[in-house]
């Protein structure tokens, strides 16, 4: 599963989260990752919903989805982005109780 890039409208969704690439230079710790693994728990209730662009970008209308939701028990891989650091910080709705686990590979 993949959150659709469409690059003149996801530039402007990201743009609240995107920092100057200087800022990353000194961030090694960034560095040794490839990825992110996201998985929700078997026993969340509900779905939670993953999504790149803060909650007042997102267009959630006309069939048109700018999250993903990951059900109980399922997993999300998240390539690392060299380019964007704001990919990197992927936002998670969920609601009380709900349990996500992240992995950086």
């Amino acid at each position: 599963m993949e959150l659709p890039i469409d690059l003149w409208m996801e530039k402007r969704k990201l743009e609240d989260r995107i920092d100057p690439k200087d800022k990353w230079t000194t961030d090694s710790m960034g560095s040794m990752f490839d990825g992110l693994c996201i998985t929700a728990d078997i026993d969340n209730a509900q779905p939670v919903l993953v999504s790149d662009y803060s909650e007042e970008n997102q267009e959630n209308e006309n069939g048109v989805a700018d999250y993903i939701a990951l059900n109980p028990s399922g997993e999300l891989h998240l390539p690392w982005n060299r380019e964007i650091s704001a990919l990197n910080r992927p936002l998670v709705m969920g609601q009380a109780w709900d349990i996500i686990k992240v992995v950086a590979r």
